[in-house]
């Protein structure tokens, strides 16, 4: 993504916009973005902190871009730190600077939290058609 397709999706982002503008200047054409959908994807993950494993931690998937504040999935890591989340519903945008709009894995385990996007394995897990995000080789670190 450019850095000017960057700032029209967080200028679309603060501004509340129900329909996303089309960046004109790379590869796009004038007019509306393609179809809106919705897929379901299994994310595979790990939580750690300094010392290691973190059982016990909650773990949800955050939508923050096209419903903010929407918990699309919910789970909590076995006492190896390890986690299946059942992420549903999240939205795809065909067209529109990728595919995929601001989601974010977040772990907590009592004062601790540690959050990251996961946009990229998501996509991937849709665009192979896996619909598995296997993101256990860089685990979800708290502090």
């Amino acid at each position: 993504m450019s850095k000017r397709s960057l700032a029209l999706v967080l200028s679309f982002l603060a501004a509340g916009c129900t329909s996303a503008p089309v960046d004109d200047t790379e590869d796009t054409r004038l007019g509306a973005c393609g179809e809106i959908s919705t897929w379901n994807v299994t994310v595979l993950g790990r939580v750690e902190d300094a010392a290691g494993a973190v059982g016990g931690a909650e773990v949800s998937l955050e939508d923050r871009g096209w419903e903010p504040v929407t918990i699309l999935g919910e789970t909590t890591t076995a006492t190896n730190g390890s986690f299946t989340l059942e992420a549903r519903n999240l939205t795809a945008v065909e067209g529109c600077w990728g595919t995929l709009l601001d989601y974010v894995l977040v772990a907590t385990e009592g004062s601790r939290s540690g959050e990251r996007g996961i946009n990229h394995p998501l996509y991937g897990a849709i665009d192979d058609g896996s619909m598995e995000a296997d993101i256990r080789g860089n685990p979800l670190v708290i502090e």
